[in-house]
């Protein structure tokens, strides 16, 4: 499996764990190298997005949604968490305030179930933690998290790889808001493709939508949506994740969307 191909399924798990792309939505087009206007909005785009990466201490509470479909793409069983996320130094925490799953029209509560299962998550992340910590800095290998800027490729680390050019706004869209379409270089299963929705006064990303620029083989269909609000003490944050995805698994055909909505947001010294 590739890089980019574990960094998505990477997300994928996480959301799977947290909660719990077609290629005809952003068609490849010949466009010009980025003009020097649009270079320096997207160096200071980079430079408020790292305000997410630095947002250390912060809680929300989150509600998740995983709706497990056939192979028709109807809903088989919904299971739907809400709980209370702290985040600490970049730790994540979560006390499961309900779960409840619905299938065959009945719905049970499995809040201890899933309670018990995002304890032992949490438990297995923190011996993993330490087990990186432990290793010499030459023997470490990178964590189980996924870098964002893997998949929003607008850093000047990662822009010379894309190709962005300026999109009118779709109907239904705000016509306040850049939008911006990007595509590798180079077409591979290693590189993303997508749009990006930001605020022309502040630069801050507020969308974004994005896949595979190539899918791997065992990959159908991924499909990655995100948005973002810019909280009250400045920094930006994640308001909402959402990840379809038509994969197969050795002999399991995974079929599943997985939803996030972030609110209450609380900054921490």
């Amino acid at each position: 499996m590739t890089h980019a191909a574990r960094s998505a399924f990477r997300l994928a798990a996480l959301l799977a764990a947290v909660c719990l792309a077609s290629p005809a939505i952003f068609p490849f087009v010949q466009v010009q190298p980025p003009s020097a206007d649009l270079e320096a909005f997207l160096d200071r785009a980079a430079e408020r997005f790292k305000t997410l990466a630095e947002l250390k201490n912060w809680s929300a509470k989150v509600v998740s949604v995983r709706t497990e479909m056939d192979r028709n793409w109807t809903s088989e069983s919904v299971t739907k968490v809400t709980k209370a996320v702290v985040f600490t130094e970049g730790v994540r925490d979560e006390t499961i305030l309900e779960a409840v799953e619905t299938k065959d029209g009945r719905t049970h509560d499995i809040t201890r179930e899933v309670g018990e299962e995002i304890r032992k998550n949490l438990e297995r992340e923190r011996k993993q933690r330490a087990e990186a910590a432990a290793r010499p800095p030459s023997g470490r290998r990178r964590s189980g998290g996924v870098d964002l800027d893997e998949v929003l490729p607008f850093s000047a680390k990662k822009r010379p790889e894309y190709v962005f050019t300026r999109v009118d706004a779709p109907s239904g869209d705000s016509a306040a808001l850049l939008i911006l379409d990007f595509a590798p270089k180079v077409k591979d299963d290693e590189h993303w493709a997508g749009r990006l929705w930001f605020d022309p006064g502040t630069t801050d990303l507020r969308r974004a939508e994005i896949r595979f620029a190539e899918t791997p083989a065992f990959v159908k269909e991924m499909e990655i949506g995100l948005s973002f609000i810019t909280l009250p003490s400045g920094p930006i944050a994640i308001k909402s994740i959402r990840v379809r995805v038509n994969a197969g698994f050795f002999l399991k055909r995974v079929r599943q969307v997985l939803e996030e909505e972030y609110s209450e947001h609380a900054v921490r010294d």
